[in-house]
């Protein structure tokens, strides 16, 4: 909503005439999502006033559910039905994950780790101050410390995003070479929760239904409070969305498990296991997300970066250090496009032969010649001329050729 809100505001859109400020806020956007209006329905009575009969101070209060006027008019309705329907499924979405300083349970997951912009978002933390990295260079090609930016942190060296990325990626493929004692454990423990999956099939189904008429009921019995007006229409409206929540999540369940009966999973094979692993790789360079949430649980979710700054330099690198886990990973590997079992994250949750190690990486930037050799080489295959490649990076003739030796190199290798 807050991106509604700026957009609005760029786009120089009018609001209301009784405002007394040009930019729009967050909330002017979910009182317009919010608003019955635009589908027609207005409610009259929801609030009245009452005075204090010892200080004589008015103030509005809540009215019973049952004594409220509604009035629907189909020819003032300008939103269809169905986009309205979306718009209040997506808010008690939002609701659900950060409920505010009133709602239930909080998530304990940030915005950052739920909904990650790249694949290092909420990842790197300063060792100095402790605070995280944000972006920094022209298009954020660069990470920072975000304590630097707010004056409290002295660290301003800047490590490149794409050359982190690039080392992780390393150690990530390091792990992923593993014994055939190490396949075997996978295998085994992966066709365990097949068959566990498919016993429980049945009762796991029976029990999503049975939770999810006691929510239908709850639902019934406190609309039935609201219109006798027992209660606080607030409260019983907040429990009411809360409960219809839960029963959403339910019904998306039981959808997913009569799916499964219908289509039982196949018991994965050796053969099978070993290209999901091969082609993880691809699949993560197409979705920036998916590959946020693999290093998130490759690294324990924390990249600890310490600044290590040579004699007689104002700048350095930086030193990452993390805890590697290896389950998680190929945990993930077995949810990869390729394989139609579509196992979950448990799989190997109980995997023997893995074992969590620590390590520490130096980021050192690359030069202009490493970072251009890959692309130098694929384009000297294709026939592109020396001049047109110096053009095409800015770069020199030694520079060119340099690149391509490097480029070269790390295809032979």
């Amino acid at each position: 909503m807050n991106w509604i809100a700026d957009e609005l505001t760029r786009l120089n859109v009018s609001k209301d005439h009784r405002s007394t400020t040009d930019g729009w806020h967050h909330d002017y956007i979910k009182r317009i999502l919010t608003c019955e209006k635009y589908i027609g329905r207005w409610v009259w009575g929801k609030r009245r006033s009452k005075r204090n009969p010892l200080t004589g101070k008015v103030k509005q209060v809540d009215t019973p559910a049952n004594t409220w006027t509604c009035v629907t008019t189909e020819s003032l309705r300008i939103i269809p039905q169905e986009l309205w329907d979306a718009a209040q499924h997506r808010l008690r979405e939002i609701k659900r994950i950060h409920p505010g300083p009133n709602g239930a349970a909080k998530s304990r997951r940030s915005y950052v780790d739920l909904y990650p912009k790249n694949a290092l978002s909420g990842l790197l933390y300063c060792a100095s101050c402790g605070a995280r990295f944000v972006s920094a260079g022209s298009y954020g090609k660069y990470l920072a410390c975000g304590g630097t930016r707010m004056h409290r942190c002295d660290v301003r060296t800047h490590t490149p995003r794409n050359r982190m990325v690039a080392l992780l990626l390393d150690c990530l493929r390091q792990q992923l070479l593993i014994t055939s004692d190490n396949i075997d454990a996978v295998l085994e423990t992966t066709r365990q929760y097949v068959l566990d999956q498919r016993c429980h099939q049945p009762q796991r189904l029976d029990a999503l239904l049975v939770r999810a008429a006691e929510a239908e009921k709850k639902i019934a019995n406190l609309i039935r409070i609201a219109e006798r007006g027992d209660e606080l229409p607030s409260a019983v409206s907040q429990r009411i969305r809360e409960l219809e929540t839960d029963l959403e999540g339910l019904q998306g369940e039981i959808r997913t498990a009569k799916l499964a009966s219908q289509q039982p999973q196949e018991l994965p094979t050796r053969d099978s296991l070993l290209a999901d692993l091969a082609s993880m790789e691809s699949w993560l360079d197409e979705d920036p997300r998916e590959l946020a949430h693999v290093l998130h649980a490759f690294t324990n979710g924390r990249i600890v970066m310490t600044e290590v700054i040579p004699n007689g330099k104002r700048r350095g690198h930086f030193r990452a250090a993390f805890e590697t886990n290896g389950q998680l990973v190929l945990s993930a590997a077995a949810k990869t496009p390729a394989n139609t079992n579509g196992l979950g994250n448990r799989i190997v949750a109980d995997a023997v032969g893995f074992q969590n190690d620590s390590i520490v990486i130096d980021v050192v930037p690359q030069s202009r010649a490493e970072e251009i050799a890959d692309a130098v080489l694929k384009m000297r295959e294709n026939g592109v001329l020396w001049k047109d490649i110096q053009k095409r990076f800015g770069c020199g003739y030694a520079t060119s050729r340099l690149a391509y030796k490097i480029g070269a190199a790390r295809q032979s290798n």
